[in-house]
């Protein structure tokens, strides 16, 4: 059993997380494959350690209803992140096709902390496309050229969908989420308190994070 199929097997067994359920570059370069040293384990942060507010997100690239999110709300997030209002943390949490999501979560980190979020900016604005490619069982292909645009060459990308710490360390987001109750993605949590549909707007969000600073003071 290989280390993907064995992640994929594990999550299956960990959580029932269902995707939008519930209420609440650089040219590739023929240098090798990424070492651990280059590769984002931990917790990526967009923003500033030290803003008043966190705001988590645990989310799916195979996810519809991530895709929506990201796309009229991110912006919102991402003008508040520039303010100093908030720092953000996106944490995968695969949801079906759980290969497909594992495999492109695992060239994200594997392109770097610098090119994290740029990568799932190019899943999520071309994920109709991903789906597409998905059904027509050329997903391999897409996240191939998608791993190139960053630096990740053939024999890099074998490695890094392949890489055990990687894997290990996004089974530990999943075991962590599901521990918080999460139970369906997009998953969000302000300072600690679980969102619900109200931060699914651009409106919402503004507001949720302008009542939380208004707390704050």
């Amino acid at each position: 059993m290989t280390m993907l199929r064995a992640f994929i097997t594990s999550v299956a067994a960990l959580t029932l997380a269902s995707c939008g359920n519930g209420s609440g570059g650089t040219s590739a370069q023929d240098d090798g494959p990424p070492t651990l040293d280059e590769i984002a384990i931990g917790d990526v942060i967009m923003g500033d350690p030290d803003a008043p507010l966190t705001l988590i997100e645990y989310a799916s690239i195979t996810c519809g209803a991530c895709g929506q999110f990201h796309n009229t709300v991110m912006p919102v997030i991402k003008e508040r992140v520039d303010a100093g209002d908030i720092n953000f943390i996106f944490r995968e949490f695969p949801t079906a096709p759980a290969e497909i999501a594992t495999a492109g979560f695992a060239v994200a980190r594997c392109a770097g902390a610098d090119d994290y979020y740029d990568v799932l900016d190019e899943f999520y604005d071309n994920q109709q496309d991903f789906f597409n490619a998905m059904r027509s069982g050329s997903a391999g292909d897409m996240l191939r050229d998608i791993a190139s645009e960053y630096g990740i060459n053939n024999a890099g990308f074998r490695e890094c969908t392949r890489d055990r710490e990687l894997f290990s360390s996004m089974m530990e987001t999943v075991r962590g989420g599901e521990e918080l109750g999460v139970t369906h993605t997009p998953t969000l949590f302000l300072n600690g308190a679980q969102l619900g549909n109200e931060a699914r707007t651009p409106d919402g969000m503004n507001a949720v994070i302008d009542a939380a600073l208004a707390a704050l003071d």
